[in-house]
């Protein structure tokens, strides 16, 4: 079985690097990987490298962005990736496509697989069930173009089956990024090490990514969380910088200016999966509205504050502490709060075990065979009065 697997963004590499490695230590499927996105961009951190540094070599690269992240060129840069995804499959021939999440790179992959006629399958559908970014509508279109569906928890199953998805389709399997996520940390030592955190400080990991559908609300909520930050100056701040959505370079360019003059802030355009994964491990609070801060950080017991709406309709462990509509002072509140009552016991997610690729794997072998595999349905759910 040649499988493709697809990655736009560090976000969703997480969830695409243990299918990888699920399907190469297979004896029946050979992996294939499609990179495209800021992994392509210098701006963004250029993290093809860091792909190959860990040994995947891409079976085709695929760049897509241009300079701004303007709608328009982000509507552009997806246009490009249906021609490059399609020119892709066309020479690779792969049995099956997996996409992941809601990000556009994965949508233009998605249009092209369909209509080229290769099986097509997605993770992480039904996550949401309020679209607050367009990536949340992308995410249901994928639903709807996808032949099998992968997904983290019951309540997305039920979202996924509401779309009209007949059931055989869709699997819970819980997310690939929660696999072997203990043992895939660096050390705490490793943060120091790389200059991102002093040794013997602690410190806060920041992650405020734009909110594409509210703009003007996200970048207010932007700034009163730097306005809350600066109230805990004894916390050294480790910010992960925007990813490329419309709206991206515009809050980076707000963080820019507040950690001008400021030393105890390290900002980064992307750190390498190990490296992220020790700093949302070892740090004292999360605080932003990316999705690790609901998905992975029960894993680790870590303390969060999910700032906004981005995160809405997702289940949450007991380390999750909303403010939903911040000022300053409610954030610094939620945030001091987080900081004093230390660590909480670490444990399970609610979406997954820990042991979704080799799942998925399985699955696709045996979804192959199924004759009406590419004939898709819609069924109506029942209607309640």
């Amino acid at each position: 079985m040649r499988l493709a697997l697809v990655t736009g963004s560090r976000s969703e590499w997480r969830l695409v690097e243990p299918l990888l490695r699920a399907a190469n230590a297979s004896n029946d499927t050979q992996p294939l990987l499609f990179v495209t996105g800021t992994h392509l961009s210098t701006r963004h951190g250029r993290t093809v490298t860091q792909i190959r540094a860990a040994g995947w070599e891409p079976a085709a690269c695929i760049d897509i962005l241009e300079a701004e992240d303007t709608p328009l060129a982000v509507a552009r840069a997806t246009a490009r990736a249906v021609d490059g995804f399609a020119e892709a499959l066309v020479r690779h021939a792969p049995d099956w496509v997996v996409v992941s999440g809601d990000r556009y790179e994965s949508f233009a992959a998605a249009v092209a697989v369909t209509m080229v006629g290769i099986p097509l399958a997605h993770v992480a559908g039904g996550e949401t069930d309020v679209a607050t970014n367009q990536d949340c509508n992308l995410r249901n279109a994928m639903t709807k173009l996808a032949q099998a569906h992968f997904v983290a928890h019951e309540l997305a199953r039920e979202r996924v089956l509401a779309l009209g998805e007949e059931p055989w389709r869709v699997c819970i399997s819980g997310l690939p990024s929660l696999d072997r996520i203990e043992t895939q940390c660096a050390a705490r030592s490793d943060l120091a090490r790389a200059e991102l955190v002093p040794e013997d400080r602690r410190f806060v990991l920041v992650s405020y990514l734009p909110v594409t559908l509210r703009a003007a609300e996200s970048l207010a909520q932007l700034d009163v969380l730097l306005a809350a930050l600066a109230q805990v100056p004894e916390f050294h701040k480790l910010v992960i910088l925007s990813n490329a959505d419309a709206g991206g370079h515009e809050h980076d360019c707000r963080i820019a200016a507040w950690a001008a003059d400021r030393t105890d802030v390290t900002s980064v355009a992307a750190l390498e999966p190990a490296l992220y994964l020790a700093a949302l491990r070892h740090c004292a609070c999360f605080v932003g509205n990316s999705s690790s801060g609901v998905i992975e950080s029960p894993v680790f017991g870590t303390p969060v504050v999910i700032v906004g709406a981005r995160q809405d309709g997702r289940p949450r462990a007991d380390n999750v502490l909303d403010v939903a509509d911040p000022t300053v002072s409610t954030l610094v509140a939620a945030l001091k709060a987080q900081l004093a009552g230390g660590r909480y016991a670490s444990g399970c997610s609610p979406f997954g075990d820990g042991c979704a690729a080799e799942r998925i794997c399985r699955e696709l072998r045996a979804l192959r065979s199924r004759p009406d595999l590419m004939t898709k349905r819609v069924v109506v759910p029942e209607l309640i009065a």
